[in-house]
């Protein structure tokens, strides 16, 4: 389906269309707006996301931008304002003076927050608007079977419900899906948490996410890293993370698998282990003092005793020695 341009474009009611639209700023191509067939069948978390690098196939990049670009020629030339010529689109492309289409795309889709995402495959015609601002149409290429969508609802139910947490992150580092155990550990709701930037959950950990996604982006796979995230209610959760990274065909980054873990218990223990220590050697402290001082004061009488003793004269009569005895015992 074409969207049409020109003076009609505010009269559009794009609530109302059959298809999935939205509205694309052209220089940074983020999401602005969506209609109702749009959250419902695409994304409901699109809106500031830059439509191409979080709900576009890698492999389809080149030829979306060659049909922006061929669509924004078009709108320049209508407008008779001089312009180069696009590259020449690719086979799978259609086009006339005011839209494209774009065939069989890679589509990331999730139907609600709590979705898992499941690739898809869209028609997308793309035209502007009087705003200049890109206006996309997607249309699914074939229908989905009652069977199949029962074994995809039976693995988001599976995935959602599992008892360890689990999200996907965007190549930008936004929450792209997280699962229900995730959002009961820290607290959010599917609203307010997915299609966030993962860095406003954990702000005390820039420079560890940072380094996280460093070490995940030269294909290496993270395991127990402990991240501090920040809880609705402003508590902090000591978790561990094990991550790796889903890459596209051309080696470029597509989305993390993150799962994670609640590390607060084992943090509680080590704490208590510790100060159980700490109390142990206070008090080996405190015996080691008491016998220190016990001793002091069992040496000094027992140096007079000693002392005592060496002056006796064993060749004394033994009356003088049982006297000398007895004024020793009298001291």
């Amino acid at each position: 389906m074409a969207v049409q341009t020109g003076k009609f474009t505010k009269m559009l009611k794009i609530d109302f269309l059959p298809d999935a639209v939205c509205t694309i700023e052209p220089e940074t191509l983020a999401v602005q707006t969506l209609n109702k067939r749009f959250k419902f069948s695409v994304s409901s978390i699109a809106c500031g996301l830059p439509f191409l690098d979080n709900f576009i196939g890698k492999e389809d990049h080149a030829r979306f931008r060659v049909a922006l670009s061929k669509v924004k020629v078009s709108s320049s030339t209508e407008c008779e304002a001089p312009c180069d010529q696009p590259a020449e689109l690719p086979p799978s492309s259609d086009s006339d003076s005011t839209f494209t289409i774009i065939r069989d795309c890679d589509t990331l889709t999730s139907a609600s927050r709590s979705d898992y995402p499941i690739w898809r495959r869209y028609d997308w015609s793309i035209a502007t608007g009087e705003d200049g601002c890109f206006i996309l149409s997607g249309r699914p290429v074939s229908d989905i079977t009652a069977e199949k969508l029962a074994s995809e609802k039976e693995l988001m139910d599976f995935l959602n419900k599992a008892p360890i947490a689990m999200h996907w992150l965007s190549g930008t580092g936004h929450v792209l899906w997280a699962n229900e155990t995730e959002l009961n550990v820290l607290g959010y709701t599917a609203e307010e948490y997915i299609g966030q930037p993962i860095m406003r959950f954990c702000p005390d950990e820039e420079k560890l996410v940072l380094e996280i996604f460093k070490t995940l982006g030269s294909g290496r796979t993270i395991k127990d890293v402990p991240v501090r995230f920040r809880a609705k209610n402003g508590d902090i959760k000591s978790l561990l993370i094990d991550s790796n990274v889903n890459w596209n065909a051309d080696g470029t980054f597509k989305h993390t698998r993150c799962f994670i873990r609640d590390d607060t218990a084992r943090k509680v223990r080590e704490a208590r282990l510790q100060e159980r220590a700490r109390a142990e050697a206070a008090v080996a402290e405190a015996k080691g003092r008491f016998l220190r001082k016990v001793f002091h004061e069992i040496r000094t009488p027992c140096h007079l005793l000693a002392d005592a003793v060496a002056a006796f004269d064993p060749a004394a009569d033994p009356a003088a020695a049982d006297a000398a005895f007895a004024a020793i015992a009298a001291q």
